[in-house]
């Protein structure tokens, strides 16, 4: 699988996504939506789901196909400590005695790559850029897995700092369909976030 591919794949899958979005929320001639307002909602929070898994399997293919000395969409070759035999012992080295590596968390990204990557290239000085971003995204990810009141709370917080305004019992798809008071696109926060994940992806993959 080249980066190329893997690039594409996570295009696909961004495009996919808004796609669900933008068909959840059609109208009928008289200007009423198709689906009700949960099912929007449900429709929104999947979305987003798929969007951060997509994100996810995209760190951690192009991680593995670096390490297997794989070049970049700009022909770039990253020098990594670890020689693994194949791609299969490539993802237990990753792993090691655990399970499975959290590609969600951006410090456990930076540390991986620096302990597996010359300068934590092409992962680290990206990754930290958008750190925050990723944060919050975590954060509305983990309100839509766990609908807590320990995932209520962060998610409160996060639409507050966002919004720039005191907001209280805010559901996830409330949240991303909101207009981001800062973008000068006039996009909502599904979509700035969608943004700057498929522009770091696109970054990590031409390095």
């Amino acid at each position: 699988m080249t980066l190329k591919d893997i690039l594409t794949d996570f295009q696909k899958c961004i495009s996919s996504s808004k796609a669900a979005i933008s068909n959840a929320h059609v109208s009928d001639s008289s200007g009423r939506y198709i689906f009700d307002k949960q099912s929007r909602h449900f429709i929104t929070e999947s979305a987003f789901l798929n969007l951060f898994k997509g994100w996810e399997l995209f760190l951690e293919n192009t991680f593995i196909s670096y390490m297997m000395g794989k070049l970049s969409m700009s022909s770039h070759k990253f020098t990594c400590y670890a020689k693994p035999l194949n791609r299969q012992h490539a993802y237990r080295i990753i792993t090691g005695n655990q399970k499975y590596f959290d590609w969600s968390t951006p410090e456990s990204v930076r540390k991986l790559s620096n302990n597996f990557f010359n300068n934590g290239d092409p992962y680290d000085l990206r990754i930290s850029s958008i750190h925050q971003d990723i944060q919050d995204m975590k954060t509305v990810r983990n309100s839509t897995a766990h609908n807590t009141q320990s995932t209520g709370t962060p998610l409160d917080a996060l639409a507050s700092r966002k919004l720039l305004k005191s907001v209280s019992n805010i559901r996830a798809a409330e949240f991303l369909l909101s207009l981001d008071p800062i973008s000068t696109t006039n996009n909502t926060f599904y979509l700035s976030y969608s943004e700057i994940l498929e522009i770091t992806a696109d970054n990590i993959a031409h390095a």
